[in-house]
């Protein structure tokens, strides 16, 4: 058994290692490494859990399957590539599940995985945004809080407790026990749909807002208190206000010929295209994964430059590469499960 654990650790570590390499120097997570490694990882597999460690096969699965969905779930709202998605669930795929069992009440120790993932790269863009300031790298903002953009920024907050306390209410409510011995795996997913909550246009829907509103109201008594979520909540304030401080940081300027496809444009470049006659241009970004750039895009922002109202740099949106802090975080969580 141990001999298996230690193959499927190699592989992982192996896996994670290259795709790093690859994701920070070009940008992509290569398919024909993924189905390399994970062929091999599906043949360990069944020798492990078929012959070693079947009281662990029931935990793989579950565990397998709930990362699968919250990476596909994170593609599909673009807070990630698709590369990113199958790298976390093969990491999942070679994660022995007997180091899971910690003796602990959470039922899916795989979340916490994922917890540590986006701490890093959080700690990691905080940590960058205070390395550019040093720099006097240009802040892409207007360097001032405003009155305005204090009152919107409590304004999201508010919606976003009343959504997530809706959401904790309900939880609390119909899944009892679980949900309390769960509550760090509710925090993430909370941070998570904060997130989407302020980027999708549904959330700010009246009829949408006071749906959750009467959740509230409804299972004030029946659900869970707001002392109960105290710390998720102001977690979450910490959260999107360090997202705020350091957005203006998270985009570069580049020369226009050097622009590529897979690159994410900001609103700002995108309008300068509006006056253009130049085809091809890209028309509206999301500055998030779903707006990347393709290679007849690319070439037609290259032919912009030397047209009448072209420029010589334009701003994108600068990548993080996630790979590298999927393999640390599921490096980190397994030394912590070895050791403690």
């Amino acid at each position: 058994m141990i001999v298996c654990e230690i193959c499927l650790i190699l592989v992982l570590i192996f896996l994670g290692v290259y795709t790093s390499a690859t994701d920070i120097r070009y940008g992509i997570i290569q398919n024909k490494v993924l189905v390399a490694t994970l062929s091999i990882g599906m043949i360990l597999d069944c020798i492990y859990y078929g012959i070693f460690a079947r009281e662990f096969a029931v935990t793989f699965l579950i565990n397998l399957l709930v990362i699968s969905a919250l990476a596909v779930a994170l593609y599909a709202f673009h807070f990630w590539a698709a590369g990113d998605s199958k790298l976390l669930f093969g990491i999942c795929l070679l994660f022995p599940a007997r180091f899971y069992d910690a003796g602990d009440k959470t039922r899916i120790p795989a979340l916490l995985m994922i917890l540590l993932i986006f701490l890093l790269a959080y700690l990691y863009v905080i940590m960058d945004s205070v390395y550019q300031a040093l720099k006097n790298t240009r802040f892409f903002g207007s360097g001032k809080i405003s009155k305005n953009e204090v009152i919107t920024f409590l304004k999201q907050y508010v919606m976003c407790f009343i959504y997530l306390n809706a959401l904790s209410r309900i939880c609390s409510h119909f899944l009892g026990q679980i949900y309390y011995e769960n509550m760090l795996a509710f925090m993430f997913v909370n941070i998570f749909l904060a997130f989407v909550i302020q980027r999708k246009i549904l959330f700010r829907k009246w009829y949408v807002l006071l749906t959750a509103v009467m959740v509230n109201i409804v299972l004030y008594q029946k659900g869970g208190t707001i002392k109960d979520n105290i710390r998720i909540y102001a977690i979450l304030l910490v959260v999107l206000l360090l997202r705020y401080l350091v957005s203006g940081y998270n985009y570069a300027e580049i020369e226009t010929n050097q622009v590529k496809a897979g690159m994410i444009l900001s609103v700002a470049t995108v309008l300068e295209f509006q006056k253009s006659r130049v085809k091809g241009l890209p028309v509206a970004t999301n500055e998030d994964m779903s707006t990347r750039l393709s290679e007849e895009e690319a070439d037609a922002i290259r032919r912009w430059e030397q047209s009448k109202y072209g420029k010589e740099k334009i701003v994108i949106v600068r990548k993080i590469p996630f790979a590298i802090f999927i393999t640390s975080g599921s490096v980190i969580f397994l030394l912590i499960r070895l050791f403690m």
